[in-house]
């Protein structure tokens, strides 16, 4: 019997068309960075942001074929996966060493505002899939 697979649920089908015209943000955590710039091991800048969820989508698709062998189901299949997730940081704040000091977390903390750090990501994952399920009858 050959059947078609496809993964991908009514909520990530609202959060796709929600992402692709801009309508959603979701907050994850602080974005927290450390920058180590004159080699000798002192960090030299801290940073905080509030990390936004923009985009987390992921799709499946599958085709293939099971085989019923007496209490077995045998599905065989070939697949693909793409998941596209993006993440920005916005506003906060930043912290600076005096004088190539180590920091000492006592700095003055100059506000910044705006998107400050934007990452997407999207993968594309082949695949081969290989399920059995048995059926045993115990009888006491």
């Amino acid at each position: 019997m050959l059947f078609v697979n496809l993964k991908c649920g009514i909520l990530t089908l609202i959060l796709l068309f929600c992402s692709y015209y801009n309508l959603y943000s979701l907050s994850v955590s602080p974005s927290i960075g450390l920058s180590f710039e004159n080699g000798n091991g002192n960090a030299l800048r801290y940073s905080r942001h509030e990390n936004l969820l923009d985009k987390d989508l992921s799709i499946l698709i599958s085709i293939g074929y099971k085989f019923r062998m007496e209490r077995f189901l045998i599905f065989t299949s070939l697949g693909c996966k793409y998941s596209n997730t993006k993440h920005s940081a916005w506003s906060g704040y930043i912290q600076e060493a005096i004088e190539d000091d180590a920091l000492a977390g006592e700095e003055e903390k100059q506000r910044v505002t705006g998107n400050g750090v934007s990452y997407e990501q999207q993968v594309i994952i082949p695949f081969v899939d290989l399920v059995t399920k048995a059926k045993f009858v115990w009888i006491f």
